[in-house]
């Protein structure tokens, strides 16, 4: 498999270099007339996406689909080097204060399994029978791939900015997701706590729980076999409130 080629944000003006010095353009405007900044991220900016292109977009972030390890196609290996080029897209979701705290963990298929061994010990624990445990360490065992993301914090993050951090990680997850299914690959989000059991820090190279870190999920991965329907709850009109086709003033 090629490479893929290196992607470049939009949002990301290329650095210039002058004489010795390199610096990005985000200095003031230049006197041999080059474009200042603003003009640049104007000119950027105009290199919209082509009808296919946003389609294509649009079209991932509405079928994508939650799919669990029994709708993947046992016959059939992921691409793992797809996956691990996920974790680039996963890394561009906006990050307040740019801490950028997602941390990823691409498991072998020994951790694989004695992840599942960690899992059946989570739900003896929780009082689940023998008969479930033994079907549920049958499903995580045949996981062709896992991916952990955890949030790590820095002692300096406040209550707030640790909110920010985490719902940085589930954006980043979600781009993760998508990556995933625009290359064929279904995923699942699970957030059973096997982080409460012992042996799973172990899984990722830690002696235990490291400090400042906050777990937010388990992604298992697979080519599907077929995919569940698509459903929701609410309608649109249930949950946007437009005022701009409304009219409707400000009270007061």
């Amino acid at each position: 498999m090629k490479p893929a080629p290196p992607v470049t944000s939009v949002f990301m003006p290329p650095t210039v270099t002058a004489g010795r010095r390199t610096r990005h353009d985000g200095c003031p405007p230049r006197p041999d007339n080059r474009p200042s900044p603003a003009q640049a991220m104007l000119k950027l900016m105009k290199n919209v996406f082509s009808p296919s292109e946003t389609t294509a977009v649009i079209r991932a972030l509405r079928e994508r689909r939650t799919t669990g390890p029994l709708r993947f196609d046992s016959a059939a290996e992921p691409d793992h080097a797809v996956v691990a080029e996920a974790v680039e897209s996963a890394r561009w979701a906006p990050n307040h204060k740019r801490t950028e705290p997602w941390r990823f963990f691409l498991l072998n298929k020994d951790r694989i399994g004695a992840l599942a061994d960690v899992n059946a010990e989570r739900m003896r624990r929780n009082g689940a029978s023998e008969a479930n445990i033994e079907a549920k360490h049958r499903e995580w065992s045949s996981k062709p791939g896992v991916m952990i993301v955890l949030c790590q914090h820095a002692a300096e993050h406040d209550d707030i900015l640790r909110k920010q951090n985490y719902a940085a990680c589930a954006a980043a997850s979600q781009n993760f997701q998508l990556h995933l299914f625009a290359s064929g690959i279904a995923s699942k989000w699970s957030t059973a706590a096997c982080w409460d059991v012992p042996g799973f820090w172990e899984l990722l190279g830690f002696e235990g729980w490291p400090e400042l870190v906050e777990p937010v999920g388990i992604f298992s991965y697979g080519v599907p076999a077929s995919v569940p329907p698509a459903r929701r709850n609410l309608d649109r009109t249930e949950i946007l409130r437009n005022f701009r086709e409304t009219g409707d003033a400000p009270a007061g």
